[in-house]
């Protein structure tokens, strides 16, 4: 994570002292520079990457957590998500409450997990392919209605204060899509599948987390969509809105994927090699000292 930050600063700045694009320059200007500064070099203590902030707090609470699948019987951890749950929705609610945070989503998908891992087995009817499948379709669609009616400034939507949640949505239903397509996939006999496919997946696997490294990345999320939208054609009607959609997000993905394995392959994983191994060096000197 700081590897990619201080690399993609780096490279801006330069850019920046030549070619000066206007949606970047101003963030290297006045109190927008310490900002700036800030958000590259202490990404966890700002929030810079709000998923990695959640996944370190998460694992920070982990021994908690645990205990509490050691000493709690399934129907307490079914009503502990169940409320996690409810906060994601309370503020849905005229917008005043704000229960449901990043942390709050980390500690969910931490018991959603632990569900699967220890639960799941005694629900076999319950976690049928056809009940999965339908809990995607259905949640998919929930989360479409929920932005459409909120984007829709009806007088109601002013009420509950939903105009503002539009981005966030419904947020408990991304996790159901991704709890049942995680049950799923991982009833498929992976050994039965053609290495170079298996290979491929992993790869893309590790590369993923590069792409959202990039597409979060204060700089690139300015300059990622404007360019996009600029060398595509203008949609002309709801069909080709949807397909000029795809192709963005398609393209966006498969260019930050090249990116990350480029980064990865040429920089971030020799340097963190590098780092690892003096690392062990000084640690192994340190003890032979005190010996």
């Amino acid at each position: 994570m700081l590897s990619y930050s201080l690399l993609i600063l780096a490279v801006i700045a330069l850019v920046v002292a030549f070619v000066k694009p206007e949606d970047i320059t101003p963030l290297f200007r006045g109190d927008n520079l310490v900002t700036t500064l800030v958000w590259n070099f202490f990404p966890f203590l700002y929030d810079s990457y709000w998923f990695i902030t959640a996944y370190i707090a998460m694992l920070l609470l982990l021994p908690f957590l645990n205990c509490l699948f050691d000493n709690l019987q399934e129907k307490y951890i079914n009503a502990l998500i169940a409320l996690l749950a409810v906060f994601s929705i309370w503020v849905l609610f005229f917008g005043r409450v704000g229960a449901w945070n990043n942390v709050t989503y980390a500690i969910c998908g931490y018991l959603i997990g632990g569900w699967i891992r220890n639960y799941s087995t005694n629900h076999p009817r319950l976690l049928q392919t056809k009940y999965l499948i339908a809990a995607i379709l259905l949640s998919s669609a929930g989360m479409a209605a929920f932005n459409y009616i909120s984007a829709s400034g009806a007088h109601v939507v002013t009420l509950l204060g939903w105009q503002s949640q539009t981005k966030q949505g419904i947020q408990i239903l991304p996790m159901i899509i991704a709890t049942a397509v995680f049950i799923l996939v991982d009833r498929i006999n992976m050994s039965a599948t053609p290495s170079i496919l298996r290979n491929f997946v992993l790869k893309l696997a590790v590369s993923t987390f590069g792409v959202y490294l990039l597409h979060e990345n204060m700089f690139l999320y300015r300059l990622i969509w404007p360019t996009m939208t600029s060398l595509l054609p203008t949609p002309t009607s709801n069909v080709s809105t949807v397909l000029i959609f795809i192709a963005i997000i398609v393209i966006i993905y498969l260019v930050a994927s090249l990116a990350a394995f480029l980064l990865d392959t040429c920089i971030v994983h020799p340097l963190e090699r590098v780092i690892l191994r003096k690392a062990s060096v000084y640690t192994k000197s340190k003890i032979g000292t005190k010996h």
